[in-house]
Order: structure tokens, then C-alpha cells, then sequence
């Protein structure tokens, strides 16, 4: 059931998970962020590009040190498109803005986001696309094209994308797959087999959802890969996967993964250290396992009405 994303710089296998670090609401420093990604060894990760261009000078140039350091030690780092940030700050963000950071070695940036606008025609929501990635072109790492649109328009646009020729992966984002989970699944489920006509082997990037109970659901429905903030705004609980306040780590710390080095560490990064563990962990289990035992993992850690309607969506 896993896909293999394969180039000449790096390779990844479904579900890949890139633990993403935002400068928006953070509970540490971003440099702690960083250090605390480094010691997991979890092999992925997100920069904001938002960040690389307003985060003060030394903080700036830690993380492109650290950007560096990773490609050095095989990671697969991913560079957003900054669009996050800008839209929850009110920045104004431009592609020349982008451009101006991307000189950071990533192997995967994500071109600025293409829009669908009401009355747009679909092609030219795919020139957009297209634009926006060619002009991050002669920068290193493969270019990922970003697609906001309501379903309907979105089927049909990554299938034009990718048909153009940009078909290692595709991003889009979990908010306009639906309001809620089951109406998610659904709508990853159309765009799949609406690039499954195309390239069986794209892969489906699913922007803001790192909750491990979504990366499951959504793995299930047809993506192959995500970033989010969960792993260290939340706790996630050992076993059940379940995401809560950090402030439930103090309970949880006696035997989470760290175990006996928590208070060592200290809250976040005993917290953060642990949560990246467990989502390792987690996404290897999924990566080896086939439909059938994926859905009975679904079965055994989701509510029961959401662990049918992921058999349907298979089968639909």
C-alpha cells in the first residue's frame, strides 16, 4: 500500500511526515525547535520560508545552518511557500520574497500557493500553478506545486498539473478538502483516483495535518504525505495516539519514550522529543503495513463511524 517517491537526491515511502516548525504561536525559541528535530533523528521536517525571510539575523542564519547541516545528513527537508504565516500575520507575501530565501539547500520546495477564484476557469488556476513553480526552478530540490480550490475545480487542476509535467507530488490543503473529517477522507479519496489516472505514483501532500489520528485516516483515503505543528503544540498520547493539552504531558511523561530522562530534558523538549518518537514510530508501523491491517489499526484507534467510512471510500 506504501508509495515510493524516489529521485537522484532523496527518497521517501508513505506516509512521510514532516514535523513543521512556525514562528506563529510558538511555545520555545525556533532554535529549540531545531535542536530538538536534530536529536530525534525523525529524518523530515518543514522550514517556513516566511520565517527565513523576518526572523531576526542570528535566528535566520541558525536555521539555514541547520538546513545545511540536514541535506549534509540525508534529510529530507521541505520548504513551504510562506503563505501560512503571511495569512495568519497579515504580511504581504510575494513570490520575489520567496525567491529571495530559496537559496537554502531543501529537496523539496513548495511554489507560492495558485488560487482558484470565483468565476476563474480551471486552466488558468493551472497557469497559475505552473507559473509559480517555474519561477523557483534553478534552485535546488524538486518543486511542488500548491492548489487552493474548492473540489470540484481541484480534481481537475492536479490532474492538469501533473499532466504539465510536475508529478513527483502535489500539495493541497486540508482545510479545502471539507469541513470535517469524513467529508476529508471523501474528497482525498477523488483526488487520488483522479491522479491515479495520470501517475499512480504522484504523491498527495496534505498541508497542516500532522494530528497522527488524521495522518491515518487521510493515509487510508489515498494521501501519501503531511506537515503540521501537532508535535509540538500538543501531547500525544503512547499507545492510543490520542493528541491533548501539553499541560497532560506531566502525567503522561512516566512513560512516554523518554521515560526517566523527562524532567532531565525539561517540559517542551521532554514533550516535543517524545511526540516525534511516537510519530516516527507510527508512520513506519503504517508504511509496512498493507490495507487490510491498516484498516484494522483504524478500527482499533478511531471511532467506529470514521473507521467505516474509510472501508467505503476504498471501495468507492
Amino acid at each position: 500500500m506504501a508509495r515510493l517517491l524516489h529521485s537522484d537526491a532523496f527518497s521517501l515511502v508513505s506516509p512521510a511526515v514532516f514535523p513543521s516548525v512556525s514562528s506563529l504561536r510558538v511555545r520555545a525559541p525556533i532554535p529549540e525547535h531545531f535542536t530538538i528535530l536534530k536529536a530525534s533523528g525523525f529524518g523530515q521536517a518543514l522550514v517556513s520560508a516566511a520565517d527565513l525571510h523576518s526572523l531576526p539575523h542570528e535566528e535566520r542564519e541558525f536555521v539555514r545552518e541547520w538546513c545545511r547541516d540536514a541535506a549534509d545528513d540525508g534529510w529530507v527537508v521541505m520548504l513551504d511557500s510562506g503563505g501560512y504565516e503571511a495569512f495568519w500575520k497579515e504580511w504581504d507575501w510575494s513570490q520575489e520574497e520567496l525567491s529571495a530565501v530559496s537559496d537554502v539547500p531543501v529537496a523539496l520546495r513548495l511554489a507560492m500557493d495558485a488560487r482558484w477564484q470565483v468565476g476563474d476557469e480551471v486552466q488558468a488556476l493551472i497557469e497559475r500553478a505552473l507559473e509559480s513553480c517555474n519561477a523557483l526552478e534553478r534552485h535546488s530540490g524538486a518543486v511542488v506545486p500548491v492548489v487552493r480550490a474548492p473540489l470540484p475545480q481541484l480534481a481537475e487542476a492536479v490532474v492538469g498539473i501533473v499532466e504539465a509535467g510536475y508529478s513527483p507530488m502535489i500539495a493541497v490543503a486540508e482545510r479545502d478538502l471539507g469541513w470535517g473529517i469524513l467529508e476529508r477522507c471523501l474528497s482525498i479519496g477523488k483526488l487520488r483516483k483522479a491522479l491515479d489516472t495520470v501517475d499512480p505514483g504522484c504523491f498527495l501532500h496534505v498541508l497542516g495535518a500532522g494530528n497522527p489520528h488524521d495522518i491515518l485516516a487521510y493515509w487510508i483515503s489515498g494521501a501519501d504525505s503531511f506537515d503540521g505543528l501537532e508535535w509540538c503544540r500538543a501531547t500525544i498520547e503512547p499507545g492510543t495516539l490520542e493528541m491533548a493539552c501539553l499541560s497532560r504531558w506531566q502525567l503522561i511523561a512516566p512513560r512516554s519514550v523518554v521515560g526517566a530522562e523527562a524532567e532531565e530534558l525539561g517540559y517542551f523538549h521532554g514533550m516535543a522529543l517524545s511526540n516525534l518518537v511516537e510519530l516516527r514510530q507510527f508512520a513506519s508501523r503504517l508504511g509496512a503495513s498493507s490495507l487490510d491491517e491498516a484498516v484494522a489499526l483504524a478500527r482499533n484507534l478511531l471511532p467506529s463511524r470514521l473507521a467505516t467510512h474509510l472501508i467505503e471510500v476504498g471501495e468507492g
